[in-house]
């Protein structure tokens, strides 16, 4: 295996994973059903980030949209805490928030207009422009996930997220520092495809826990006449071999 395809594999190992904890524990909750799904999209939106040959320059903006689709997560988690049951009064300002960082990505193309002497507006690339757009949005992302775990899962879990997604965005600071000088992301380092592929893995598997954990039927957490946790329901759950409880009314 190369090291471009274990990433490939880890990414879409995220999109799987994600996708089974949405299908196995959250059906019986709306929203929590979509933020996973939301979640299960950010990674599958940068399946062809890995799958091109290496002397095609990588969209960076697909890290973007996939930032986009983490703030809009993150904001339906905290709508979720904010009012578990029942429509919602208004939306949250982190969904906002989303919504207007979006247009970024539609005007990107506008950031990198080459000027007068050839140099570009800001005085950056269009390479460049799409590190910066691409950064903002995941860590703005990353920033909503934690907001919403805390909210929706407690200050613990919210603790655990963030030491992992402070890993996780130092490794994209450094990533995108190295590709800065560049004209476009082609070969990516070995280093930096193991070490993603572990983020996505670490930071997948413990937000859907989380999630799946939290929004999961009483029935499905716990046996209800011995109160122990349901591992064995648990794994049949996540094989699709046996279907959640829904809420009681």
């Amino acid at each position: 295996m190369t090291p471009t395809t274990i990433a490939w594999s880890a990414t879409l190992f995220c999109v799987v994973f994600s996708a089974r904890m949405a299908d196995g524990f959250l059906r019986a909750s709306p929203r929590l059903f979509t933020v996973v799904a939301l979640f299960a999209c950010n990674w599958a939106v940068l399946l062809p980030y890995y799958g091109l040959p290496t002397n095609v320059p990588r969209p960076e903006l697909l890290s973007a949209l996939g930032g986009f689709l983490s703030i809009y997560a993150g904001g339906l988690l905290m709508l979720h805490a904010h009012q578990p049951r029942g429509p919602a009064p208004d939306v949250v300002t982190w969904q906002v928030i989303g919504v207007n960082l979006l247009l970024l990505v539609a005007v990107e193309s506008a950031l990198a207009i080459p000027g007068p002497q050839g140099a570009h507006l800001f005085g950056l690339s269009h390479h460049q422009t799409e590190l910066v757009v691409g950064l903002l949005l995941v860590v703005t992302g990353f920033v909503a996930i934690t907001k919403g775990i805390k909210d929706f899962a407690g200050t613990l879990a919210c603790c655990v997220l963030a030491v992992i997604l402070a890993g996780y965005t130092a490794l994209e600071v450094e990533f995108a520092w190295q590709e800065w000088e560049g004209v476009g992301t082609t070969e990516i380092p070995e280093l930096y495809l193991y070490l993603f592929a572990a983020a996505k893995i670490i930071y997948t598997a413990t937000l859907g826990t989380i999630i799946a954990y939290k929004g999961m039927t009483d029935q499905d957490r716990a046996d209800p006449t011995t109160g122990r946790p349901r591992i064995g329901h648990w794994i049949l759950l996540f094989l699709h071999i046996r279907h959640p409880h829904h809420h009681n009314a």
